[in-house]
């Protein structure tokens, strides 16, 4: 069998969707991806904070926009409401700053909250495919990890509105009727 490879811009949902049986398949037989579907069921609320170069670069944060923590603390809120779960995972590519961002503004007399600074990006995202609720951030990584969690268990899921930092950019192809979007604000 020939490998190929393809690049682009995937998070049509119609297109994925179309091939989810098949992308289910490969993951399974993966011994790289296997984890996606090997990791253990975690009944709560996983937090995808992206900040890396929508942080530190401005034409990536001009395109993109760095979603404000506030829409990262309603999206907690609203799905504990939701849920009741009370178990927060944050999992970012930057744990120290997402840690620093997040911590003193959450309550952390309702939630338990962990930052995960284990693990390599696979690891991560079989983190967030295998949780319940997942808040998720304006970023492919939130998007196939929510896609995930949706086939699998229905997770709850929140996803940013607008998805890119020109709110006129097109996103209604982009998420699941069932995941909650969710105004945010925009870092400067």
């Amino acid at each position: 069998a020939k490998t190929r490879i393809v690049m682009g811009y995937f998070q049509q949902l119609h297109f994925v969707n179309n091939v989810a049986e098949e992308i289910e398949l490969l993951i399974r037989k993966s011994s790289r991806f296997s984890i996606l579907d090997t990791c253990q069921f975690r009944r709560r609320i996983a937090v995808h904070i992206r900040l890396g170069d929508y942080r530190t670069s401005t034409s990536a944060k001009n395109f993109h926009g760095l979603t404000s923590i506030g829409y990262y603390l309603r999206a907690i809120e609203n799905l504990h409401q939701q849920t009741g779960m009370e178990e927060v995972l944050i999992i970012s590519d930057e744990p120290d700053v997402a840690e620093e961002l997040i911590l003193p503004k959450i309550n952390n007399k309702t939630f338990s909250v962990h930052v995960d600074r284990t693990g390599d990006a696979i690891q991560h995202l079989a983190k967030i495919a295998n949780s319940a609720a997942i808040v998720g951030s304006n970023s492919t990584f939130s998007w196939w990890g929510a896609w995930l969690a949706t086939r699998k268990y229905r997770a709850n899921v929140v996803m940013p509105r607008p998805w890119f930092a020109d709110a006129s950019i097109m996103m209604s192809k982009l998420m699941d009727t069932n995941w909650i979007l969710l105004e945010r604000n925009l870092e400067l």
